[in-house]
């Protein structure tokens, strides 16, 4: 499964990193893609994956794919009708299990909340071998008080909402799920580095281990019954 899969500028500077991963492991078939929403950071990749492998199905919120104002939503729509690949829908309580691997849904809900396409980012929990991954896109507010209104769930894995941006309440999303990993997936950038420092200071000090990808390259979490491995393409 493959939940996200694009960058800033080129998407065929996305695709050819997301393919020499997935070809380095053997794989070539993907089983499912879940696009969290509808900016093309997070799926402009996905045209050329689908002319490179088989893919299953593809999980969307219930209105990503009625983002068709958006140039690079329209190109995504055409992509997945030319390859014909099932489109589901996915909302708030809904769950998959593959295997040992369970998953669920936390937000958006299935009429969605008023705001951006972040807000109504598809906010997946993953839970194998005792351990807890949250991946909540590029989830902001109103959305992002939904997911605090929520119980905590205690994780060990985050990747930070929204790139680590400052507008994600890195404190009082920390405080909520508690963390022990946290990826901050971003690029190098002079302005930006006083607000990625206080986010990364928030994780910090609730005793999360922060990762930037900016710094460490590509990260690897290998999630296995007797802890979480982690291996990282550089040291920072």
């Amino acid at each position: 499964m493959l939940y996200d899969a694009g960058k800033l500028g080129s998407p065929t500077g996305a695709a050819r990193p997301i393919s020499a991963v997935l070809w380095s492991r053997g794989i070539t078939r993907i089983d499912a893609l879940m696009i969290s929403h509808a900016d093309s950071d997070h799926f402009n990749a996905i045209p050329e994956l689908l002319q490179k492998y088989t893919v299953s199905k593809i999980f969307v919120s219930p209105f990503m794919l009625e983002e068709l104002d958006q140039p690079a939503v329209k190109v995504l729509k055409t992509a997945i009708d030319k390859w014909d690949v099932k489109v589901d829908t996915l909302s708030a309580s809904d769950k998959l299990h593959v295997g040992d691997v369970s998953m669920e849904i936390l937000h958006p809900p299935p009429l969605g909340v008023i705001g951006s396409d972040n807000a109504n980012s598809l906010v997946l929990l993953i839970e194998y071998q005792g351990r807890k991954v949250l991946l909540p896109g590029d989830l902001e507010s109103p959305g992002l008080e939904d997911v605090l209104a929520e119980l905590p769930i205690d994780t060990d894995l985050l990747m930070a909402p929204h790139h680590g941006s400052t507008r994600s309440n890195p404190r009082g999303f920390g405080n909520w799920c508690r963390p022990e990993h946290v990826v901050l997936s971003g690029s190098h950038d002079v302005e930006e580095i006083p607000a990625i420092d206080s986010v990364k200071q928030a994780y910090g000090q609730i005793g999360s281990q922060v990762y930037h990808t900016a710094e460490t390259g590509c990260i690897r979490f290998n999630i296995t019954a007797a802890g979480v491995k982690v291996e990282t393409f550089r040291q920072p």
